[in-house]
């Protein structure tokens, strides 16, 4: 047994990668991509990190999938966004079968190929346990970084620690929190005129798409609610835009609001215990909060303009939302109160649906039309400042949502002909996987981090 080394989290430098590229490019021979959904190139600073197989202990009464977990881990790191599969796999599978004959790493031959993190691992299924062990390596250093057992766990599991032994690679080596355990909401269409959309929720790696919600309904705007176990969302089952609520584990439904006119566009707040959403009740768009039962209304804005889309900032005392109070849809913040109403986007004549990083470098991202009448994510500071592009092309790139982490935002974009989810990194818009493949899907909604 390997128990986890006690050392520090090694913080990705850019420098050091520079510094071991260089010294490997001389060596490493191209190869053709291997098509896993990557739309875009990596950015500069992502690490070449390879995960070989796992190895079947000897006396396993039981053999999982081949290469699932290797699939899975590599899959998962590469969605992060700081790592990439080597250049060359042809040279790392003949370099792993090496090491095994051998019954050592040759570390100066994984630096020869490019390779900077070494992932390796090995399990047994005895009497129905899967237990696995993993080894983590750094092939410049020529050391071991960190090992972990993972006994007690069922085989039909395996996936889903496959996520686990992924988040925790993803924290011991940048020293940020893993998301490859959590979920994502999605809107999809369910016929080809899209008169019927369903809730949907999958993997944040697209892994396990399921429908939530019953054919024949028209639904849309699904959020996360009460302690990432409920979840939000509009319905015109009843020919009324009406607001929904439905625990996951049951999907038990519930009427959260049924008020005349809009019930869109829900937003949680664990910490208030509060829903803000947009309501039409009195004949204008305005921004109310409720509680999860839809009681104990407030009224937040009071305009003749329309006021939507409204999202809760990461430490609760205030609100981004859209308002096209100027003439056309722009971003503005508030207080949690209603109070102290600002406008945040100057650049754009239609600003919306802009969401608050839950965690991370503390931004707020959103869709704005651009020059050439499509929409693109940017991303700002909360006062506004620091606008950056993220997303260009000539195709529509909307809805954002950002990862529990803060480091990646999921979001929707027609660039392959319809509707699909993608992901990439927050930072720069790089990394680029689509989720989705299929009937259009939109609307994304990212889970908090699971505890």
């Amino acid at each position: 047994m390997h128990a986890m080394m006690q050392r520090r989290p090694v913080r990705l430098l850019p420098a050091l990668l520079f510094v071991f590229l260089l010294a490997a490019v001389e060596t490493v021979r191209a190869q053709d991509p291997v098509d896993i959904g990557v739309v875009t190139g990596h950015r500069r600073d992502t690490f070449p990190l390879y995960v070989p197989e796992f190895q079947v202990q000897p006396g396993s009464m039981q053999q999982l999938p081949e290469n699932l977990f290797a699939q899975v881990v590599s899959n998962d790191l590469q969605l992060s966004g700081f790592f990439r599969p080597p250049d060359n796999v042809q040279f790392a599978r003949e370099t792993h079968q090496g090491d095994l004959q051998r019954g050592e790493i040759q570390f100066a031959e994984w630096y020869r190929i490019g390779v900077l993190y070494l992932v390796r691992g090995e399990y047994t299924i005895v009497d129905g346990e899967l237990r696995v062990e993993v080894r983590v390596y750094d092939t410049v250093a020529g050391s071991y970084i960190f090992g972990n057992l993972y006994p007690n766990n069922r085989p039909e599991q395996a996936r889903a620690l496959a996520h686990q032994i992924s988040n925790d690679i993803f924290k011991r080596i940048t020293g940020y929190d893993g998301v490859a355990d959590t979920q994502i909401l999605y809107v999809q269409q369910a016929d080809s005129l899209g008169r019927t959309k369903q809730i949907g929720i999958m993997d944040a790696d697209g892994y396990g798409m399921r429908t939530l919600t019953p054919g024949g309904e028209l639904t849309a705007t699904p959020a996360w609610g009460a302690r990432g176990t409920e979840i939000y969302y509009t319905t015109y089952r009843d020919f009324n835009p009406d607001l929904e609520g439905m625990i996951l584990r049951t999907q038990q439904r519930w009427w959260v609001s049924r008020r005349n006119g809009f019930n869109l566009s829900p937003a949680w707040n664990e910490a208030l215990q509060l829903i803000a959403l947009t309501l039409t009740k009195d004949g204008n768009s305005e921004i109310y909060t409720i509680d999860r039962e839809g009681r104990n209304p407030r009224r937040l804005t009071n305009n003749p303009a329309i006021d939507s889309s409204p999202c809760w900032s990461r430490d609760n005392s205030q609100l981004v939302f859209t308002s096209d109070r100027t003439g056309s849809p722009q971003i503005y913040k508030m207080n949690a109160d209603g109070s102290g109403q600002q406008r945040l986007t100057y650049q754009g004549r239609y600003n919306d649906a802009a969401v608050w990083s839950p965690a991370g470098p503390e931004r707020i991202a959103y869709a704005s039309r651009v020059s050439d009448g499509t929409f693109q994510i940017f991303t700002c500071n909360p006062d506004g400042s620091d606008v950056r592009q993220l997303t260009s092309g000539g195709s529509n790139n909307e809805d954002p949502t950002w990862s529990p982490n803060g480091l990646l935002l999921a979001f929707t974009s027609d660039r392959g002909g319809r509707k699909q989810i993608y992901i990439m990194f927050a930072a720069d818009g790089s990394n680029v996987h689509r989720l989705t493949n299929g009937s259009p899907c939109h609307s994304p909604a990212w889970s908090p981090m699971k505890h």
